[in-house]
């Protein structure tokens, strides 16, 4: 099945399973609490695994039902709901089964509406910039005020697992860092680049 990248025949059947309208992947209510089913499978296993998993819930024109999103203020209210209510669900049935004990999640969004700058303007780069949530097994609680690049995930989990960072240019989210660091976002579809 081209919309899937796990078999969902082998898991636990979950709502509607046919092609969504978007015809570019599940709901995410459908998905990602399926997608802990079979997590559970892997954390059976005496070995390390490693698991991305990509949704389009949140993506304009959102993968959601007319009459769910009649229920919100907007379409993107209702997806960004669904998409939270959906994580939700998948963050508990992993704690259920015991997996967050050992296991290191990362939440990480390619796009934000709600990055502001510093003076807490909204910022024009947020079309370009996401948000990044991690839930350790300890649930060390930090919060970096900075902007990250996606480079500064690898760099982040090197941190966590106390392995050396070769990449100095790139930082750990767990870090505080008093330096400026000089960066540049270019936008193909805003046609413009930031420095």
């Amino acid at each position: 099945d081209r919309y899937a990248a796990i078999d969902l025949n082998k898991t636990v059947a979950y709502g509607n399973m046919r092609r969504t309208f978007l015809g570019w992947g599940l709901k995410d209510d459908v998905f990602l609490p399926a997608v802990a089913e079979v997590l559970k499978g892997y954390e059976q296993s005496d070995k390390p695994w490693f698991a991305t998993l990509m949704t389009t819930g949140t993506h304009h024109p959102y993968n959601i039902s007319n009459e769910y999103a009649a229920q919100f203020s907007s379409r993107t209210h209702a997806a960004y709901h669904l998409a939270d209510e959906s994580i939700k669900d998948m963050m508990e049935r992993m704690e259920q089964s015991g997996m967050l004990a050992n296991t290191l999640v990362l939440i990480v969004g390619d796009e934000s509406r709600i990055t502001r700058n510093r003076s807490g303007i909204p910022s024009i780069i947020g079309g370009n910039w996401g948000v990044l949530v991690i839930k350790t097994p300890e649930n060390i609680a930090h919060v970096s005020h900075e902007y990250f690049l996606h480079p500064d995930v690898q760099t982040s989990v090197l941190d966590y697992l106390g392995l050396p960072l070769e990449g100095q240019y790139f930082r750990s989210v767990f870090r505080e860092y008093k330096e400026f660091r000089p960066f540049m976002v270019a936008g193909g579809h805003s046609k413009r680049w930031f420095a």
